[in-house]
């Protein structure tokens, strides 16, 4: 018994010592914001590991062990079943935890080191560019930015290419204006309406409207677009439930990417049945039935079990959609982005967490103002590239 609360120090401080010193603060690992949101999600399994080590003390384990009833504080038989079960899920739990994180880092660099067929991806370029900014190499970091740009731009057309045009809308909203104020009337200019347009010449596009009134087709400039890649979809319409299920989903993409996919998909099941689960019955055994009342971290392990069964169930596809919406993609945008440095291996970095995602919610609307405008201006930029390439183009052939 008293050696309990020293073993969970010392546990909780390798934990801390793992991450810190073998991958987090190492400039000399090729590192991607992938890498960073898998190793970042062992912090929080970390406050969970130390929190449960109080079960190790808690009467209905302890008493038994030690041959007392507890009811009556009678003698009987020693019982160590469940002292021994809490023991031994603690370990089990932490140990798959840091294994996870450990197969993680090294079959990470043995994918990366393989020679990729097609050349050179963006998420090749990433990886090298914040390698670069690691290692303090700013000239380096200035090619790669470059080269970062160019790789994006192609992504763009390719994409563009295999659809019909751009989504776009016509004379839209201000970011601060409420769609509430768009009135459907057909009679009234095309504000707010919805289409695909294609570039008939610099400047102007062929609009083909989507949402079934007239005017089904229009030409109109560029000032009266604007790019609209988020689909408003009803709850209940078509396309509103999508990507669950989807194994191919893992087999997509580039190496890394359907590495990254895989690790996503194991470790949740992994935290699943290693972790959420085994900690939701204990907590409900020893603390709500047998206490009457349960803790905050009963909610967390209900929670991110729900969202481990998400992440199986869409095969790490972050982009599955329920209800019209995003849940995976909204979860992780909310948990993954608290900044590592806040997130300590103390029960008081809780508060810090809980505190955090407060903020970004507040925050959240004036975020989504400035990646509107900021797609805006990417498209604009796009837009003009394929402009001034078909004016030389047209230059060239009046030249010949």
């Amino acid at each position: 018994r008293e050696l309990v609360k020293p073993l969970g120090d010392a546990l909780s401080w390798a934990s801390v010592a793992a991450v810190a010193f073998v991958w987090k603060d190492v400039p000399f690992v090729p590192v991607a914001p992938s890498d960073t949101v898998f190793m970042n999600t062992l912090w929080l399994d970390v406050l969970d590991f130390v929190v449960f080590f109080g079960f190790l003390e808690d009467p209905h384990a302890t008493y038994p062990a030690f041959g007392i009833r507890l009811d009556t504080a009678r003698i009987q038989p020693k019982d160590h079943k469940l002292l021994g079960l809490l023991w031994f899920l603690l370990i089990f739990a932490y140990v798959t935890a840091l294994l996870s994180r450990g197969l993680y880092a090294a079959l990470r660099l043995s994918a990366n080191s393989k020679v990729r067929a097609g050349g050179r991806t963006l998420a090749d370029v990433a990886c090298d560019l914040l390698r670069s900014v690691r290692l303090l190499d700013e000239t380096r970091a200035r090619m790669l930015v470059g080269e970062a740009v160019r790789l994006q731009s192609e992504n763009y057309l390719d994409a563009e290419s295999e659809e019909d045009g751009t989504p776009v809308l016509v004379d839209a909203l201000a970011p601060s204006a409420s769609w509430a104020d768009v009135r459907a009337n057909p009679y009234a200019p095309p504000r707010g309406r919805r289409g695909w347009a294609e570039m008939v010449r610099p400047g102007e596009y062929d609009v083909e409207f989507s949402d079934g009134r007239r005017p089904w087709r229009l030409v109109l400039p560029v000032d009266r677009l604007e790019p609209s890649f988020q689909e408003r979809l009803r709850w209940f319409g078509p396309g509103s439930c999508w990507g669950w299920g989807d194994a191919g989903h893992l087999a997509r993409g580039t190496p890394l990417e359907r590495f990254d996919r895989a690790a996503k998909v194991m470790d949740a099941a992994r935290a699943l049945l290693c972790l959420e689960l085994p900690f939701l019955a204990v907590r409900w055994t020893l603390e709500l039935q047998a206490r009457g009342h349960c803790s905050f971290w009963l909610l967390k392990n209900l929670v991110c079990a729900a969202i481990d069964v998400m992440i199986i169930a869409a095969c790490g596809n972050e982009g599955a959609k329920c209800l019209a919406s995003r849940p995976l993609r909204w979860v992780s945008n909310l948990v993954n982005g608290t900044p590592p440095g806040q997130i300590g291996p103390w029960v008081e970095g809780l508060h810090r967490v809980a505190a955090d995602p407060a903020a970004r919610a507040q925050r959240s609307r004036y975020r989504q103002d400035v990646e509107r405008l900021s797609q805006h201006k990417a498209w604009l930029t796009l837009e003009c590239e394929k402009a001034e390439e078909e004016a030389a183009a047209l230059g060239s052939e009046e030249a010949l």
